[in-house]
């Protein structure tokens, strides 16, 4: 119980706080950048992908050109979601666990003096 103490008040810390959201929202802030400039590309290719499927020519033609730009919108929506959270995860081991490590560690054993 000591340990589930100790542990709760170190992550409760503004530093600790600080280092654990962080690299989410620096993903989700580079991806949007991205998202920003590229978007139209994005969904333009994906569109142009999902028009030369078969699935185009069992859709009523009157329909098709709307349901595939959605679809193309739904689907890049969809693979943004991994990609942001894997950058997330990258950034956390990268540059914020050394920095976690360094800090639990001078609070949990800190370091003795050793005279001579």
């Amino acid at each position: 119980m000591k340990a589930l103490g100790l542990a709760a008040r170190s992550i409760m810390h503004p530093k600790m706080l600080a280092l654990t959201f962080w690299p989410m929202v620096i993903a989700l802030a580079l991806w949007i950048g991205a998202a920003w400039f590229y978007w139209d590309a994005w969904t333009g290719s994906l569109s142009a992908l999902l028009t030369g499927t078969r699935i185009a020519d069992w859709l009523p033609p009157d329909v098709a050109p709307r349901l595939i730009h959605y679809s193309a919108l739904v689907l890049v929506f969809m693979l943004l979601m991994p990609v942001i959270l894997i950058t997330a995860v990258l950034l956390a081991a990268v540059i914020a666990m050394p920095i976690i490590v360094n800090f639990v560690a001078a609070r949990m054993a800190p370091r003795r003096s050793t005279v001579a």
